[in-house]
Protein backbone atom coordinates (compact mmCIF):
# COMPACT_ATOMS: atom_id res chain seq x y z
CA UNK A 1 0.00 0.00 0.00
CA UNK A 2 1.58 3.55 -0.76
CA UNK A 3 2.62 5.80 1.97
CA UNK A 4 2.44 9.56 1.51
CA UNK A 5 4.00 12.47 2.78
CA UNK A 6 1.80 15.61 2.94
CA UNK A 7 3.21 19.09 3.96
CA UNK A 8 1.53 22.10 4.45
CA UNK A 9 2.47 24.90 1.85
CA UNK A 10 0.16 27.69 3.16
CA UNK A 11 0.68 28.21 6.61
CA UNK A 12 -1.24 31.34 6.83
CA UNK A 13 -4.98 30.48 5.27
CA UNK A 14 -7.64 30.56 7.32
CA UNK A 15 -8.86 26.79 7.46
CA UNK A 16 -5.99 26.09 9.92
CA UNK A 17 -8.05 27.33 12.74
CA UNK A 18 -10.08 24.14 12.70
CA UNK A 19 -7.43 22.26 12.62
CA UNK A 20 -4.32 20.66 13.98
CA UNK A 21 -0.96 22.08 12.07
CA UNK A 22 1.65 19.85 12.01
CA UNK A 23 4.82 20.50 9.96
CA UNK A 24 4.00 17.14 7.71
CA UNK A 25 2.68 13.65 8.58
CA UNK A 26 3.00 10.72 6.65
CA UNK A 27 0.08 7.78 5.67
CA UNK A 28 -0.09 4.89 4.68
CA UNK A 29 -3.15 4.81 2.47
CA UNK A 30 -4.84 3.45 -0.76
CA UNK A 31 -4.82 6.82 -2.75
CA UNK A 32 -3.80 10.48 -2.07
CA UNK A 33 -7.47 11.51 -1.18
CA UNK A 34 -7.98 8.57 0.91
CA UNK A 35 -4.44 10.03 2.86
CA UNK A 36 -5.60 13.54 2.65
CA UNK A 37 -9.02 12.37 4.57
CA UNK A 38 -7.01 10.31 7.20
CA UNK A 39 -4.77 13.40 8.05
CA UNK A 40 -8.30 15.09 8.33
CA UNK A 41 -9.84 13.21 11.02
CA UNK A 42 -6.38 12.87 12.78
CA UNK A 43 -5.97 16.57 12.77
CA UNK A 44 -9.51 18.42 12.98
CA UNK A 45 -9.77 20.07 16.17
CA UNK A 46 -13.10 21.09 18.90
CA UNK A 47 -13.52 23.98 16.10
CA UNK A 48 -15.38 22.37 14.35
CA UNK A 49 -18.30 22.09 16.03
CA UNK A 50 -18.51 25.59 15.64
CA UNK A 51 -20.21 24.67 12.43
CA UNK A 52 -23.29 22.56 13.77
CA UNK A 53 -26.25 23.70 11.18
CA UNK A 54 -23.58 25.20 8.97
CA UNK A 55 -21.81 23.07 5.97
CA UNK A 56 -18.54 22.28 7.17
CA UNK A 57 -15.50 24.21 5.77
CA UNK A 58 -13.07 21.84 3.64
CA UNK A 59 -10.47 20.29 6.25
CA UNK A 60 -6.99 22.17 5.28
CA UNK A 61 -5.39 18.72 5.25
CA UNK A 62 -7.85 17.87 2.07
CA UNK A 63 -6.95 21.08 -0.14
CA UNK A 64 -4.33 20.99 -2.65
CA UNK A 65 -3.57 24.23 -2.45
CA UNK A 66 -2.69 24.39 1.51
CA UNK A 67 -1.49 21.23 1.63
CA UNK A 68 0.94 19.54 -0.59
CA UNK A 69 0.42 15.16 -1.09
CA UNK A 70 3.25 13.09 -2.39
CA UNK A 71 3.75 9.56 -2.42
CA UNK A 72 7.11 8.23 -0.99
CA UNK A 73 8.92 5.68 -3.05
CA UNK A 74 12.02 5.33 -1.21
CA UNK A 75 11.20 4.50 2.82
CA UNK A 76 11.95 1.73 5.51
CA UNK A 77 8.17 -0.02 5.43
CA UNK A 78 7.70 0.03 9.42
CA UNK A 79 4.09 0.53 9.06
CA UNK A 80 1.68 -3.01 8.96
CA UNK A 81 1.49 -3.64 5.30
CA UNK A 82 -2.76 -4.19 5.97
CA UNK A 83 -2.64 -1.31 7.94
CA UNK A 84 -4.55 1.85 5.83
CA UNK A 85 -5.19 5.50 7.47
CA UNK A 86 -2.27 5.55 9.82
CA UNK A 87 -0.97 9.02 10.56
CA UNK A 88 2.32 9.14 11.35
CA UNK A 89 4.24 12.88 12.35
CA UNK A 90 7.36 13.92 13.63
CA UNK A 91 8.15 13.43 17.20
CA UNK A 92 9.13 17.25 17.78
CA UNK A 93 5.53 17.40 16.90
CA UNK A 94 3.31 15.49 19.30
Amino acid sequence: MPVYKLTPIDLNHPSWKSNKLVKYCIVRARTPEKARDAAAAEFKTAAEQEYIGQPIPLSPWQDPEIVECVEMHDITPDLSLEADGIVVVPDDES
